[in-house]
This record gives C-alpha cells, sequence and structure tokens, in this order.
C-alpha cells in the first residue's frame, strides 16, 4: 500500500530538505561552544569516588553475616544445645570483619 504525497507534502518536504541543508551549512557558535566543553570535560582526570566503596562492602558483609547465622550467637536461648562455642563464632565473625577492612586498605594504597 504506497501512498503517493499530495502536492502540499512534497512542497513541504522540499521546504524542509532545503532548510536542514542551509542549517547544516552554517557553523552553529552555540554548538561548537557545547562540543568544546564536552572534550574539556572529558579530558579531566576522573574523581575517584567510589573510595567508600570497600567500607560500604564491609558494613554490608556484617550486616549479612549477622542475619543470615542462626540466631543463637545474637540473642542467646536457654541453652540446651550447646553445639556452637559463641567464641568461636564471634572470633571468625571479627577475623572477617577484619578481613574486609584490610582488603579496603589495600585497595585504598594501591589507588
Amino acid at each position: 500500500m504506497k501512498e503517493q504525497l499530495t502536492l502540499d507534502d512534497a512542497r513541504l518536504a522540499a521546504r524542509l530538505a532545503k532548510t536542514l541543508d542551509q542549517a547544516a551549512a552554517q557553523p552553529d557558535p552555540v554548538w561548537d561552544q557545547r562540543m568544546e566543553q564536552i572534550l574539556a570535560q572529558a579530558s579531566l582526570p576522573r574523581s575517584h569516588s567510589h573510595r567508600w566503596q570497600w567500607g560500604g562492602l564491609a558494613l554490608a558483609a556484617s550486616v549479612t553475616f549477622m542475619v543470615a547465622l542462626p540466631g543463637g550467637w545474637l540473642l542467646p536461648t536457654s541453652g540446651t544445645s550447646g553445639a556452637q562455642n559463641p567464641e568461636a563464632i564471634e572470633g571468625q565473625m571479627l577475623e572477617e570483619i577484619d578481613w574486609l577492612m584490610a582488603m579496603e586498605e589495600a585497595s585504598r594504597d594501591a589507588r
């Protein structure tokens, strides 16, 4: 189903094409200035806005550790199970937090 352009549509299309060709041929100082700004901004060194990334990861890991583990170490119950040593779990948690903090320091030193 091919539609033919009416005479008014053809005139409009020709006028639009002529206007676009004229605009493309003339320099645009606003466009040139914006392009210079973009190029200047691209050549600037990037800031290290992710320096808190490992600290946030350590916090998230700590919260996940507390939530994911059974609640026996957080809120001791009447205590007949005795299968897990609370001091061992606390020590393991401290070791993991220490490991995450060491990773953060290592990544900070690498920058």
